[in-house]
């Protein structure tokens, strides 16, 4: 069977890229119809073309490739890193484009954003946004997130196992260190009692939540919102998450858990 011939336009490919993704013509085919044709790619119309192709799944039906899940997590277990499946289109480094969310002055969601997200300009516009939310599905993406004050008392033993990813990877926090929490202040613990881990991935990660561990697992697999109110960046740009990382934060779980 031949392959469809693909019609290459004469001007910009930018957004005839993205048309490409929205109708999930293979990368490869694209590619090599666009060499034919005597012309190059660049990098923003690659990354227009899975724009696109995430548009289109991102909130598709159960025949999508990511399947909207109820919002009532399931708690499979913590798999080893490879048991997960694959992404299905491996482009290390997306970042779905329109994942963002606008949020009020109490921080809460203004859109139904489930049913889709917009792009950081327009979520940054909306009326009377406050605050920004990010949708962590579909993204090449996970964050691990420490709640290490919630609760009567800081949870030091979450915090200090979690705050030494803190100087590889890209993290977000809050500025209110240990040592500010009231009966902590002769702690010597510097670090934020509150902190998001990001680490880029190429596997489909549900979420899921340990409260016995103080950790949440933001995934890809589901819509996610992760809340960036008034957070701190430190400045690095996420990792890739490894299985020995990985497996150090899954056997910290798992010992938590069975206390």
């Amino acid at each position: 069977m031949g392959t469809t011939m693909i019609e290459v336009p004469d001007g910009s490919l930018y957004f005839w890229c993205y048309t490409q993704g929205l109708k999930h013509i293979p990368f490869s085919e694209m590619y090599t119809a666009i060499r034919s044709a005597g012309k190059d790619l660049r990098p923003k119309d690659i990354q227009n073309y899975w724009n696109g192709w995430y548009r289109s799944d991102l909130y598709g039906g159960e025949d999508s490739v990511w399947v909207v899940r109820s919002r009532t997590y399931e708690k499979p277990g913590l798999l080893p890193l490879l048991e997960y499946r694959m992404m299905p289109i491996q482009y290390m480094g997306n970042m779905v484009e329109e994942r963002w969310v606008p949020c009020n002055k109490d921080n809460k969601p203004m859109v139904k954003w489930g049913q889709g997200c917009m792009s950081l300009v327009d979520a940054s516009s909306w009326p009377n946004q406050v605050y920004l939310a990010e949708n962590n599905r579909g993204c090449s993406r996970i964050i691990i997130d420490c709640d290490g004050d919630h609760g009567d008392k800081l949870d030091l033993e979450t915090i200090l196992f979690l705050a030494r990813y803190i100087p590889k990877t890209h993290v977000l926090y809050k500025d209110k260190m240990v040592t500010d929490y009231p009966g902590y202040e002769a702690s010597g613990i510097s670090d934020p009692a509150s902190f998001h881990l990001s680490f880029m991935v190429d596997r489909i990660i549900p979420t899921m939540h340990f409260p016995k561990a103080g950790i949440d697992i933001i995934g890809n697999k589901e819509n996610t919102l992760r809340y960036l109110k008034t957070k701190s960046w430190n400045g690095r740009q996420p990792v890739h998450l490894d299985e020995e990382t990985w497996d150090e934060i899954r056997g910290y779980i798992k010992l938590r858990e069975r206390r």
